[in-house]
């Protein structure tokens, strides 16, 4: 019998892995296996290797950087992983306000500065991503996307609004997982009630526009099947 392809999810966080793993691992399990990249930051505003330099650079080499980081995680697995093991590379990415227009972005003015080089620089690298279909190592692509939380996990899943101390993280995704665990039917009408459309290209539209970022919303339902199918 021929290996089921891997379906690596690559996330920002463990608690994203805690809250979706199960539910997804059972949702894919008829033709897929399910695996978790853990990113512990975030890539789209991370600045690379060598300083700060250009946020335009960064976010230009954001889907190398990406490409890089899947590459270190399959020489880690064991047993170990290959570049063609992987049927799609889906990506999570948390909004965090980041697309709201710059005079609506209200915080201390010392850190002012700051926040909107973060913006800018996700702004660009989320754009950057969203130019690809695909990631290649040794002359083999497989197929990628970037799907996103709005404004995170936290807000998205459990509509929970401000910062969250580790432990609420864990015990959110905790509760999401129980109650959906069993019910995939339920998991997946319930991610269509965030969903701003049903046009891949659209839900992105909807978050780049005015501060729609700040709402709750997810657009996670596009990758994924119907309860008992495999990858679409």
């Amino acid at each position: 019998m021929a290996r089921k392809k891997v379906l690596l999810f690559v996330v920002e966080g463990p608690t994203e892995e805690l809250a979706l793993g199960l539910i997804l691992t059972r949702l894919f399990s008829a033709q897929n296996e399910v695996r978790f990249e853990i990113m512990h930051g975030d890539i789209t505003t991370q600045w690379g290797i060598g300083g700060r330099g250009s946020s335009d650079d960064a976010a230009f080499n954001v889907g190398e950087r990406l490409r890089k980081s899947v590459i270190d995680y399959l020489g880690q697995t064991s047993p170990r992983l290959s570049w063609r093991d992987l049927g799609a590379i889906i990506q999570i990415t948390d909004t965090d306000s980041a697309f709201v227009p710059d005079e609506e972005v209200s915080c201390d003015e010392g850190h002012r500065g700051d926040i909107l080089d973060r913006n800018h620089m996700k702004q660009k690298s989320v754009r950057r991503l969203l130019g690809r279909s695909s990631l290649t190592y040794q002359k083999r692509s497989v197929p990628y996307a970037l799907y996103y939380f709005s404004r995170n996990m936290e807000h998205a899943l459990s509509n929970r609004e401000g910062e969250c101390s580790e432990g609420e993280k864990v015990d959110l995704a905790r509760a999401f997982r129980r109650r959906y665990k069993d019910d995939l039917q339920g998991f997946l009408d319930f991610l269509d009630t965030l969903l701003p459309s049903r046009a891949f290209a659209e839900t992105w539209e909807y978050v780049f526009e005015g501060a729609n970022s700040r709402k709750r919303c997810s657009n996670l339902r596009l990758a994924l099947p119907d309860a008992g199918s495999g990858l679409n």
